[in-house]
């Protein structure tokens, strides 16, 4: 008998799930929900009495138009929703669509505003040729602003966002105006995010937010497996005390100037190779000295340069006379280069210049034959049995991508700038490069 009781016990206790969801409180369950899909969260509602009314208060909602076959469906049901919930706030809102129908999103936007929504997030793949409006209620409660657009559609804002944090902009066009609002008017800018953005009839972006910590701008944007050039050609300065990290990602601008960026650590600036029909479309200033293109860099501590800035250090732009900086706080120095005459002589220039250099860093982005680094007492030198089999271009090719050096300071000398010019291009000869020696002071 005992034995069928424990059977029976057993049993029930097999067919009974424990709900341990439900028993929860309701900020923990909004925090589940949070990522979760709008229609998920909605379905909920009929799992029991508990979870009937949870869906009204999320106070982070998903909407993604994937789900509708129609357009007119996911904004009829996104305002249905928007109406039936209570009057809690909304905290983040992010919507993904593939038609932009900015009548019904300039409206989402006076909607969010009266609910004093903290973070929004639209990601758009349709184009459109009108202007997306934020209510100047909207730009004083937003703490995170995220906008991704396939095409850059118009951006215009009715004041300075006061209590923005952080802000990702891709495939937007903003006035000289909306600019200024933007990159020196939002006091609280902790994080800026730039891809793809044009700015119109401005010959100097000026960034200014003293609770700026990180700055990326990615000056291109993406066409199927292509990377084209953006509007963005200008100068840019700089003035945040707080910046931590600043990358740069596109063609060359008209110049970079930090000027009030004293706690700055991580720099990076990676310069692309532009078509002449570019060039011309960007101008012949790019040519103008080294001076006037970077201002400010001796704040970095942490710096990693493409091979076409270390090119600009070249005699053909750099004037010993008129560098007025030197990188003092370098410690880490991180280069691309190419094995020409105007790269080599372009990262002399540079090593003059980084008297407190420890860690060394080359890539090389030409790959074959590898050589290695041998340390002998205060010299450094290349392995002298290695064999560079061909040349490309007059371009000596390598297979190692990296080398690092720590805890020198080169004084310099690198190998033969004659080697490098127009030697013949058969793959079949074999030519032994003799390579002067690196010579370095050891650094304790």
């Amino acid at each position: 008998m005992d034995y069928q009781d424990n059977k029976s016990s057993k049993s029930r206790s097999e067919n009974c799930v424990f709900d341990r969801l439900s028993p929860l409180p309701d900020d923990v369950l909004h925090r589940i929900l949070s990522f979760v899909d709008f229609l998920d969260v909605v379905r909920t509602c009929v799992l029991s009495r508990r979870w009937r009314n949870v869906w009204m208060s999320v106070q982070c909602l998903n909407f993604d138009m994937n789900w509708f076959e129609e357009r007119n469906e996911f904004w009829d049901s996104i305002m249905w929703f928007l109406l039936l919930r209570d009057e809690s706030e909304i905290r983040r809102i992010k919507l993904t669509f593939d038609h932009s129908m900015i009548v019904q999103l300039n409206a989402f936007l006076c909607f969010a505003a009266r609910k004093k929504v903290q973070e929004l997030c639209l990601h758009v793949v349709d184009y459109t040729n009108k202007d997306l409006n934020f209510p100047s209620e909207l730009c004083e409660t937003l703490k995170s602003l995220t906008l991704k657009f396939r095409e850059n559609i118009s951006l215009r804002v009715a004041k300075s966002f006061s209590s923005l944090k952080s802000l990702f902009l891709s495939g937007v066009f903003i006035s000289s105006d909306a600019a200024e609002k933007l990159f020196s008017g939002c006091v609280e800018l902790e994080d800026l995010h730039l891809e793809d953005v044009n700015v119109k009839d401005v010959e100097i972006i000026s960034i200014s937010a003293d609770k700026l910590k990180n700055l990326t701008i990615s000056n291109m944007y993406r066409d199927g497996n292509f990377l084209l050039v953006s509007s963005f050609h200008c100068k840019l300065n700089i003035r945040a005390p707080n910046l931590v990290s600043f990358s740069y990602f596109g063609p060359m601008l008209c110049g970079f100037a930090f000027l009030d960026t004293v706690s700055l650590r991580h720099l990076s600036i990676r310069i692309l190779y532009i078509n002449q029909q570019d060039q011309v479309r960007w101008g012949r200033e790019n040519i103008s000295p080294l001076a006037s293109k970077f201002v400010g860099l001796n704040h970095a501590k942490n710096l990693t340069l493409s091979s076409l800035v270390v090119k600009y250090f070249s005699p053909t732009h750099f004037d010993p006379l008129g560098v007025t900086f030197i990188l003092d706080n370098l410690n880490y120095l991180k280069l691309g280069l190419r094995c020409k005459v105007d790269y080599i002589e372009g990262l002399i220039n540079l090593l003059k210049l980084s008297p407190n250099v420890e860690t060394l860093a080359i890539r090389f982005p030409e790959v074959n034959v590898g050589f290695h680094l041998v340390v002998q007492n205060e010299f450094f030198s290349l392995n002298p049995n290695v064999h560079y089999d061909y040349f490309i271009s007059g371009s000596l090719v390598f297979s190692t991508t990296t080398i690092k050096y720590n805890r020198y300071l080169i004084l310099l000398s690198f190998f033969s700038i004659l080697i490098l010019k127009e030697l013949p291009g058969s793959s079949s000869l074999s030519y032994f490069i003799s390579l002067l020696v690196l010579k370095i002071k050891i650094t304790h």
